[in-house]
């Protein structure tokens, strides 16, 4: 328009008779921002962030695209960034029209935006996970190595992602009688496909590994109380907010490791059995001589304080007279279950009956091949 008068009054104006035309006014600023959509590309491109699988490895970079009411896009728009779960405190930056979340370890969350506006978004759920490639198996471990869980190919029908979580419930239930958890050994294994969805069982069993500390090689768990020795260890999952030992437990002492093979997935522990000694070369056995009439009732294979005086938490206990014949054969566990390095004998003889006064030797072997041997004297 030749008018100096902009806007015009009137949808016309003539100037000087030269010209008519037509006036427009347009409003800056656009329709108004009616809802926020995060997503993976700029522009509003790329798709709305749902379920997203990744690795500590990957990154991923979300944008705040704004529409109006009638799901028109009208811009990236300016927010805050915050995440929850494994997402808080990895979000770079944390205001503007994108963010970028670099994770530095396992776990699950989402990232959350806000205009300050009332206009906010949320991602679905984003799994930082290891990544197994089903055809081919592979390890999953933990960062301070302590659980590794061990996947042969073709065991669960699909690629999946491994969260390794080390803190899975607040209150650990007490384990049963006799049994000591070790350290911090509790965790979950939680497995998810590409759809985000969990998966509980295997098509074939995998094998999870946990790590015991034994600097000193000496079989006994560093840092237990009481002592536990590393041979009654085993791999425990809660069932209905009790532990239930796993079977299959598999105790490697020379790495420090107990394996277990699963086909389902849960919370596990490691339990132990406290007290036994690490070699079986000085049981102390008392009281000798043997005198019911003084009082005792039985004898004792294993020292009441010293552990490296006690039988090994696997032992077996053959007791002769002095004739070569098989009197009584003990099993450590004995009768309590409990791989404590101790063991008793009533001074009875395989069929329960009372055996005589005189001289008996006691011969212990356990699975190492390592033996003990002595005599008891029994006085009546």
């Amino acid at each position: 328009t030749y008018s100096t008068d902009f806007p015009t009054k009137s949808e016309y104006q003539t100037y000087q008779g030269g010209m008519d035309a037509f006036v427009v006014k347009i409003t800056p600023d656009g329709p108004p921002l009616h809802h926020i959509i995060i997503r993976d590309a700029q522009g509003g491109g790329g798709d709305e962030v749902g379920t997203h699988t990744m690795t500590t490895d990957e990154t991923l970079t979300v944008f705040a695209a704004g529409y109006d009411a009638d799901n028109n896009y009208i811009g990236d728009i300016e927010v805050t960034w915050t995440g929850t779960g494994v997402v808080e405190g990895n979000l770079s930056p944390t205001t503007g029209t994108s963010t970028t979340f670099s994770p530095t370890t396992t776990g699950t969350g989402t990232i959350h935006a806000d205009d300050g506006a009332g206009h906010t978004d949320d991602t679905g759920i984003i799994i930082v996970g290891i990544f197994i490639d089903d055809s081919k198996g592979g390890l999953a471990e933990s960062p301070d190595g302590n659980t590794k869980l061990k996947f042969g190919p073709n065991s669960l029908g699909e690629n999946v992602w491994v969260i390794i979580d080390p803190n899975p419930i607040g209150d650990i239930p007490s384990g049963p009688t006799g049994y000591y958890r070790i350290g911090d050994s509790i965790v979950e294994i939680k497995v998810y496909n590409s759809a985000g969805a969990p998966i509980t069982d295997f098509n074939n069993p995998v094998t999870l590994i946990l790590h015991y500390p034994d600097v000193d090689q000496d079989g006994i768990v560093d840092g237990s109380l009481p002592p536990i020795h590393e041979l009654s260890l085993k791999v425990f999952k809660l069932i209905n907010g009790a532990w239930v030992e796993m079977p299959g437990s598999k105790v490697d002492p020379e790495v420090n490791t107990v394996s277990v093979p699963l086909t389902h997935l849960s919370v596990y522990i490691l339990m132990g059995q406290p007290g036994a000694a690490a070699k079986l070369d000085k049981v102390v056995v008392y009281p000798n001589p043997f005198k019911p009439d003084k009082g005792h009732t039985v004898i004792t294979f294993g020292h009441p304080t010293d552990l490296t005086k006690r039988l090994t938490a696997k032992a077996t206990i053959q007791i002769y007279n002095v004739s070569g014949e098989l009197v009584k054969t003990i099993k450590e566990p004995d009768d309590d279950r409990v791989a404590d390095g101790v063991a008793t004998w009533d001074a009875t003889n395989d069929k329960g009956e009372k055996v005589a006064s005189g001289i008996y030797i006691y011969y212990i072997t356990n699975p190492n091949g390592e033996k003990c041997v002595g005599k008891i004297g029994i006085i009546k």
